[in-house]
């Protein structure tokens, strides 16, 4: 079982110094947390939507991992990064959310 995040968790988490602190989003994205308390996020794909365009296409790209935690909660992120342009690492709902 996947456990759910959520940003109180995540903001009261303390980083150790010289060290980084890594969630796994599901998929290929990834929370990170400085030290400084920074929270950056490596291609937060928190949803489902590309199910429906393989679907269009007769490819199966169904998530293959539950959402950890809602792209509306993620509020007081400091940085996005995000790898490359396909909808499963820039999702727009999810840096607007």
């Amino acid at each position: 079982m996947i456990a759910r995040l959520n940003m109180q968790v995540l903001k009261a988490h303390k980083t150790p110094p010289r060290s980084v602190t890594l969630w796994w989003l599901g998929q290929a994205g990834f929370l990170l947390k400085s030290p400084d308390d920074k929270l950056i996020a490596l291609d937060p794909y928190l949803s489902n939507s590309c199910k429906a365009i393989g679907d269009q296409c007769g490819f199966d790209m169904d998530r293959q991992f539950p959402v950890t935690i809602a792209a509306a909660e993620l509020v007081g992120i400091d940085a996005y990064l995000c790898t490359h342009s396909h909808l499963a690492h820039l999702y727009p709902e999810t840096l607007t959310g």
